[in-house]
């Protein structure tokens, strides 16, 4: 056994998919699409291109076409799972890297849910790739790493919250979150503190979003 399998979502920018090839030299790619009314044709653009460009690297290539506008997070974390699983199977690797960089929100944040899942079932070789909104930049770590978080049961209702909004591409302000929850905004400001404190939330232009490891633990 040996060699990478890498697991991407993909939307009509195919450079975060192919950088990511170029960094890991795998040899096997699974390629997560949204499929979207009215946009199929930038997609298939987009896909040829990363067709070519697997070829050339000598990496198998899977593209699995996942219906994000009636699937929930559940059923898309589970597709997800599956497929890679199948792969690692097949292909004989003994690492697997999600890069969920690219594409709709609710399609990256799946991608990051299953690499969670998968690292605490399978234990070492599942590794995270993520684009860190707030600073910028790209940071690798162990999947298993960002398991769920333990939280309480007012802790937990402020999060389920949050990660809904970003979930739709919104963040929360404490405003919202104080009317919304029916609570306090100094209450309310101060959970949202205790959650950016533990890596569950952090602070954008826009309001309060939850991080990837605080949208497994909602």
């Amino acid at each position: 056994m040996g060699g990478v399998l890498l697991a991407a979502s993909m939307g009509f920018d195919e450079r975060p998919v192919t950088h990511a090839m170029v960094d890991m030299r795998p040899c096997c790619v699974a390629l997560f699409v949204p499929r979207v009314g009215g946009e199929a044709q930038r997609l298939e653009d987009a896909l040829s291109f990363v067709r070519r460009f697997a070829g050339a690297l000598g990496a198998r290539l899977e593209v699995y076409w996942l219906d994000v506008g009636h699937a929930g997070l559940e059923e898309l974390v589970y597709m997800v799972k599956e497929r890679v699983r199948g792969l690692l199977g097949e292909c004989g690797v003994d690492r697997v890297v999600f890069v969920p960089r690219a594409g709709l929100r609710v399609l990256t944040v799946a991608l990051t849910v299953a690499a969670m899942g998968l690292a605490l079932e399978l234990g070492q070789g599942v590794t995270l790739l993520l684009w860190e909104e707030s600073i910028g930049t790209v940071y690798e770590a162990d999947a298993a790493s960002l398991a769920p978080a333990e939280l309480g049961g007012e802790e937990r209702r402020v999060l389920r919250l949050l990660a809904k909004r970003t979930l739709e591409g919104y963040g929360l302000t404490v405003r919202e979150a104080a009317e919304l929850l029916g609570a306090p905004r100094s209450t309310v400001h101060r959970r949202l503190q205790a959650l950016a404190e533990k890596g569950l939330a952090y602070r954008a232009e826009d309001g309060y979003r939850a991080t990837p490891r605080g949208i497994a633990s909602a």
